[in-house]
């Protein structure tokens, strides 16, 4: 009766998804003119996660993510579907109204895959005191919008809504992750992962998560320049709070520091959690910028469906007295910029055991990004 359940569920979701996105591809959707001012640099960001990256390589927990995403103009059309629905949860929360008071903005769309695995690669049946296998592929729409109040940072603030549609259990991350331990990338000595059959809704279950976002700076350091404040910074500490309703609902708030040679703002590569599902767009400079950044986090969780399934039936799923309420994060990087090219490595990403299994432990992984700007 249970399975019959699920099933039904599951059936009911999957109709409402794919009806959903039939509708936004058959309604005569517009582009509507926003009513604050675009931030007119175009980007295209290319984000790798990978425990290979870190000097840890432990090859488990959160094993790879991948995410290509354009920040533009043409990312808020509304007849892409995915921003007009965005606008539409946007409205929902009663944020639409704020991204409209806003002094500047900038939407974006991202392609994103993330997945997770146990430290036992080599069992074919579920690993029961160890994390599930579990993967995600999404499209993602985002806005950024600045609030200045005046021209100094330190008195503006930004706010990101982020909504990602996709499915759970697809049979991509698999293949990535088999072909890579097939071919020793990285440096691999793992064995082939045998154990994907058994992922959270294996076989594929669509999935919503909504995220909103708001960063500000406390302090920074300007440096000097003939007596007057330039717009570079030596130093600078920003606030995080983040909220995030959907397969991973929770909240987190933290602080970045930054110190170097630069005039990034403070919104600029202010990630959060998983860094290949967080980032924000890029801007040109005709300076030459490096800054070391460095992040903490405390987040709550209330549900996260990569660990405890969603509608149907998984062959190894936890239950929420299993999953951990709080949980640490922080990385360690290095970020520079000049004229149209970003790039950023940072070596040490961190978070707390998720899970209270006999298996709980930390994930540790390694982030490579570039952004062309125009």
């Amino acid at each position: 009766m249970i399975k019959i359940i699920f099933k039904m569920k599951s059936e009911l979701i999957t109709k409402f998804y794919f009806s959903s996105l039939l509708i936004m591809l058959l309604v005569p959707l517009y582009s509507q003119e926003e009513s604050n001012n675009f931030i007119c640099d175009q980007s295209i960001t290319l984000t790798i996660d990978q425990d290979a990256f870190s000097r840890w390589n432990e090859d488990r927990n959160y094993t790879m993510g991948f995410s290509l995403n354009y920040s533009g103009r043409m990312a808020g059309k509304n007849y892409l579907g995915f921003p007009w629905l965005r606008k539409q949860v946007d409205w929902l929360f009663g944020l639409k109204g704020m991204h409209a008071s806003g002094s500047e903005f900038l939407p974006g769309l991202a392609f994103m895959v993330s997945a997770f695995t146990p430290e036992n690669l080599t069992s074919t049946v579920p690993v029961v005191d160890d994390r599930p296998y579990s993967s995600i592929v999404a499209i993602s729409s985002f806005r950024s919008t600045l609030f200045k109040g005046y021209e100094d940072e330190i008195s503006q603030s930004a706010l990101t809504t982020r909504l990602n549609v996709g499915l759970l259990g697809t049979s991509l991350a698999s293949s990535v992750q088999t072909y890579i331990h097939e071919q020793m990338w990285f440096g691999s000595t793992r064995p082939i992962p045998l154990g994907w059959d058994n992922q959270i809704s294996n076989g594929g279950e669509p999935t919503l998560l909504y995220q909103i976002q708001y960063s500000e700076p406390l302090l920074n350091g300007h440096i000097r320049k003939d007596g007057a404040y330039t717009r570079r910074k030596w130093f600078e500490v920003i606030w995080n709070a983040e909220g995030n309703a959907g397969y991973y609902t929770n909240a987190a708030v933290g602080t970045v520091l930054r110190l170097g040679w630069y005039e990034t703002p403070f919104w600029y590569m202010n990630s959060a959690g998983m860094s290949s599902i967080n980032q924000a767009p890029a801007l040109v400079s005709d300076h030459f910028e490096i800054f070391v950044s460095v992040g903490a986090r405390v987040r709550g969780i209330v549900y996260n469906g990569l660990l405890q399934g969603q509608f149907t039936s998984s062959a190894h799923a936890l239950d929420r007295s299993e999953v951990r309420t709080f949980i640490w994060e922080s990385e360690v990087g290095v970020i520079t910029r000049y004229k149209n090219l970003s790039c950023a490595f940072f070596p040490f990403q961190y978070r707390s055991a998720e899970h209270l299994l006999n298996e709980q432990r930390s994930h540790k992984w390694g982030t490579f990004m570039v952004v062309v700007s125009w």
